[in-house]
């Protein structure tokens, strides 16, 4: 994944590490303080530290495909929601 700057449209550089899956990121979203961003591709969903561009944490335990990841207003957890036969799930994990 390429990060750019939302101002300029610059490139910021790339998460280095590949993703666990073949498949691209399906939703991110950024912490509050912009330090960590979460992505998933719906069955791992990943921690990336953005200063150094390496994956924080894998979250690749869950049972349901994860389609929109968002953080906590402290920064403090992921919550990722997906869904499975016709029932939503909602997993929240701590971040480092």
């Amino acid at each position: 994944m390429e990060l750019l700057d939302v101002r300029t449209g610059a490139s910021r550089g790339q998460l280095t590490e590949r993703l666990t899956s073949l498949s691209t990121p399906v939703t991110v979203a950024f912490s509050p303080d912009g330090s960590a961003l979460a992505s998933s591709n719906f069955f791992v969903t990943e921690v990336w530290d953005v200063a150094s561009r390496q994956v924080r944490q894998r979250l690749d335990d869950q049972s349901v495909a994860i389609a929109k990841v968002a953080f906590s207003p402290d920064g403090r957890s992921v919550a990722g929601v997906g869904t499975v036969s016709d029932s939503s799930r909602i997993f929240v994990w701590k971040t480092p």
